[in-house]
């Protein structure tokens, strides 16, 4: 296993919370060294958590790999223009190989964590210093290192348990000539549920901090229920896990400190778009794009950020401290903006999402229209300033009708329209002069765009259907709308100016709608479960989806009846998309091969003929990729660097 010492700070910038008698101390931002020492003061541990907590800001953690190219390849979506050629296409593509520079970096990562939190764990007790203070930095980082370990374990543990290096000490203590091979994963998973019992009693709670950006009580019972599911699912099974994610989810749940956002956010007036409101289930995103991890009215329902402090309208680096911005939330991952000096911010809106994931969203759920956008920016050329929509208006002729909404359901393969969704049917429309109905398009190709044409239904002045009379052509379709989770367009800088291709966004690792859908899970599958309450904990995350504000009781409109696997598997789709968990979930759940080869299927009858080709190569190439061996992309190799360091102790995966 490779040394990591004197390793620069400079990759990651972000504040860590120490929790000195309920209050909060915020490091500086100025650059620092990571020195392991024989010796240490009270300030230098504080700068040795921080280390510790950078890492997680890593490009290979949550600046991008976490939420980007470690984690897609699923039926989530996929990342336009990448041919599968380049180093970049990683598990985006599954055509990684074992000296990927990417996979070797995200393995580096953390065990660069790990050791900065060895080495604190090391010299914790030789400062002369407050015994709360030394049980906070301890819990810390007791947890980092349990994390940062559970990440190796889900990612390269192997599909038969192999494990990964275990480390529970620093490398200056280690013989210069030992070389330490895998540890099976079951008892990698013990010492991580050992870590985070051990600092679950030492670090603060969230009711003294109010915090999202350093470790609290929620958060380390949050992750120990995320671990819990893992290690109960495929490769170990250990199914008498479910008791205890059920055990700390709920824990969570009943100590009252969070909730879901329930109250939809208005845009101010000084954002170049019409003023408009977005769903409730934004608020957690906006946030993120706004730095927002202590705003006391604001963070109930995030738990546990990655933190990006670095301000995006500068040059790259942080108020001339020699931090680099690392984040990309918002630029690549984004509503498409191509024009760079823009207001809004530049986003490429590479990421864009499956027709299988858009309608897998039912009608009236608010989170469709936010996860995957239903407009960009216009380029260079056009107003920025406008707001277009992909949708359908419906125009009564007799000037009466109000309301009604309808939405593009499906196209085919052509890129004509095949079904159209009502998602309100309006009131006061004619029955005897039905209202016509328009499509707003933004894009389209001038050469084979055929206007479609549509008629309506009216009953009881409601629209209860749209007719397709023709379906057009060379329509703009589900596989050409970007993800938009976080939108640029949230950021505050001052002066308004955004650095084109990074943000300060922080990332949501564990928020507690996760939380009640963990719950929900573990409530279906443990010894000790009750399905009643399990199917209360998800139907509260759906009302929430559907704009109700009362999500603690029962709604017969949204509320699902029985509690089931698909039904929990759908519901983290539908509310948890692109934050790094379907992945995971997917492989735990035994799922991912099927999941993938019904994903094949779908994109043979729904993939535009119309569509740029980087649209049509990109989509098709992951899911292509992945069925040609299952079993061998389910994993992540060992990267060829570590094993040739190690002199051959760490074995490589059976199937790379």
């Amino acid at each position: 296993m490779k040394k990591y010492s004197n390793l620069s700070l400079t990759g990651c910038a972000m504040i860590i919370i120490l929790f000195l008698s309920g209050c909060k101390k915020a490091l500086d931002l100025k650059p620092a060294f990571f020195q392991p020492t024989n010796s240490t003061t009270e300030t230098q541990l504080t700068y040795q958590l921080a280390g510790a907590y950078n890492v997680l800001t890593n490009d290979a953690m949550y600046g991008q790999g976490l939420w980007g190219y470690l984690s897609a390849g699923t039926d989530e979506g996929f990342r336009a223009g990448i041919s599968g050629t380049t180093t970049n296409s990683i598990t985006e593509t599954y055509s990684m190989t074992t000296t990927d520079a990417k996979l070797l970096s995200f393995w580096s990562s953390c065990y660069i964590g790990i050791e900065r939190a060895n080495v604190i764990l090391d010299l914790i007790n030789q400062p002369d210093m407050q015994q709360e203070t030394r049980n906070s930095i301890k819990g810390q980082a007791l947890f980092l290192r349990g994390y940062y370990h559970y990440l190796l374990v889900t990612h390269f543990g192997g599909s038969n348990g192999a494990g990964v290096v275990l480390r529970l000490i620093p490398t200056s203590a280690l013989p210069t000539d030992l070389f330490i091979g895998r540890t099976p994963s079951a008892k990698v998973y013990k010492q991580i549920y050992s870590d985070m019992v051990a600092a679950d009693s030492l670090v603060p709670d969230f009711s003294l901090t109010r915090s999202t950006l350093g470790v609290t009580k929620d958060a380390v019972e949050g992750i120990l229920a995320r671990v819990c599911l893992s290690w109960a699912g495929f490769p170990l099974n250990e199914v008498t896990q479910y008791d205890s994610a059920l055990k700390w989810s709920t824990s969570v749940i009943n100590r009252q400190l969070h909730g879901l956002n329930t109250t939809p956010y208005t845009t101010s007036n000084i954002m170049p778009i019409p003023k408009f409101t977005s769903p409730a289930y934004s608020r957690v995103f906006i946030n993120n794009m706004q730095n927002n991890g202590n705003r006391l009215d604001i963070t109930n329902e995030g738990i546990w950020d990655a933190s990006f402090t670095s301000k995006s309208n500068n040059s790259g680096t942080y108020a001339n401290t020699g931090i680099p911005v690392t984040q990309q939330l918002g630029a690549l991952m984004g509503v498409t903006c191509l024009n760079a000096t823009s207001i809004v911010g530049y986003s490429s809106g590479s990421y864009r999402a499956f027709p299988s994931l858009y309608n897998l969203f039912e009608i009236g759920d608010q989170r469709r229209d936010w996860v995957i956008s239903p407009f960009i920016y216009q380029d260079s050329g056009y107003n920025t300033t406008k707001y277009p929509f992909f949708g359908l208006t419906i125009i009564d002729s007799l000037g009466k009708g109000i309301g009604a909404t309808a939405s593009v359901g499906s196209y085919n393969p052509d890129g004509s329209i095949a079904s159209i969704n009502v998602d309100n049917g309006g009131s006061g429309y004619s029955n005897t002069n039905p209202p016509t109905v328009n499509l707003n398009l933004l894009f389209y190709n001038a050469t084979t765009y055929i206007r479609p044409k549509f008629t309506a239904t009216v009953v009881g002045g409601k629209v209860v259907n749209i007719n397709i009379v023709n379906g057009g052509a060379g329509i703009v379709s589900i596989y050409e709308r970007p993800i938009a989770k976080w939108r640029r367009e949230y950021e505050i800088n001052n002066p308004p100016v955004r650095q084109q291709n990074f943000t300060s966004s922080n990332f949501p690792i564990l928020r507690y709608a996760d939380v009640l859908l963990m719950a929900a899970e573990a409530n279906l599958n443990a010894a000790s479960g009750n399905q009643a309450l399990g199917l209360e904990y998800l139907n509260q995350v759906r009302r929430r989806a559907f704009g109700y504000t009362n999500i603690s009781t029962p709604n017969p409109i949204v509320d699902k009846t029985s509690l089931t696997k698909q039904l929990i598997m759908d519901e983290r789709l539908r509310e948890l998309c692109f934050e790094g968990q379907r992945r995971i979930d997917l492989i735990r759940w035994g799922a991912m091969q099927q999941v993938m080869q019904n994903l094949s299927n779908s994109i043979a009858t729904t993939l535009p003929t119309s569509a740029a080709t980087s649209v049509t190569i990109s989509a098709a190439l992951a899911v292509t990729n992945f069925l040609s061996s299952p079993t061998k992309y389910m994993v992540f190799p060992i990267p060829d660097a570590e094993i040739s360091a190690t002199n051959d102790a760490l074995v490589q995966d059976p199937n790379w």
